[in-house]
């Protein structure tokens, strides 16, 4: 799931990686174990409409994606959050369309467009936020899942059920600073009252579930 601590844990992971994906899910999904990473939501939104807006260190701005194509300018932010909270079936229908044209120009087997296609076909139909749609897509394969505040914990903790704590690994997870941090902010400075409870209204089964707070 972008924008939930993925560049860090590749940084750790990377003395026992054997092939990167990026954030595609690989054919195996289904049958190995899978780490899902959440995070809370208010906080998401800051982090993924920044990145659209100025991108990152290596990917540029990301004016194109159907989040701002939809508004036809780039959006403030509030404009931008109701819109992920309640999206229009233009928006739905603009982000089906990207994975279709990413389809036609990557290969057939592409695991990941497959299960963005279909995801992405059933969300138009469907009253889910952009955030709650984009998580179910790749909790469906977790066997593992853990929170972005809680990271370095529970990162430590699924390594180690699953065998595969190597001595470098543990030692990076003990001593590597946090990485890729795109904005040090406070997120709640970004809502008003409206729109913190708006996210919290059209998020409240994944909120409760994984007790987070704004």
């Amino acid at each position: 799931m972008p924008k939930t601590g993925g560049i860090w844990m590749k940084t750790i992971l990377a003395p026992i990686i054997i092939s990167d994906t990026g954030h595609a899910i690989p054919k195996t999904a289904s049958t190995t174990k899978t780490f899902v990473i959440v995070r809370n939501p208010w906080a998401w939104y800051v982090s993924w409409y920044n990145y659209l807006l100025y991108g990152s260190e290596k990917w540029p701005a990301l004016e194109n994606n159907p989040a701002f194509k939809s508004f036809n300018k780039i959006p403030d932010f509030t404009e931008f959050v109701t819109m992920m909270c309640r999206p229009t079936e233009e928006f739905k229908r603009l982000s089906y369309n990207n994975i279709i044209l990413a389809k036609l120009s990557t290969p057939t087997d592409n695991a990941n467009l497959k299960v963005g296609e279909d995801a992405a076909k059933k969300w138009i139909d469907s009253n889910l936020s952009f955030y709650q749609h984009r998580v179910n897509m790749f909790l469906q394969f977790s066997t593992h899942i853990g929170k972005t505040e809680t990271l370095r914990t529970d990162l430590f903790n699924m390594i180690n059920e699953v065998g595969d704590l190597t001595n470098d690994v543990k030692h990076l997870l003990e001593l590597h600073s946090d990485i890729n941090v795109s904005m040090k902010v406070n997120y709640k400075d970004f809502y008003s009252t409206d729109l913190s409870k708006l996210v919290e209204v059209t998020h409240q089964p994944f909120i409760d579930n994984f007790q987070y707070n704004f």
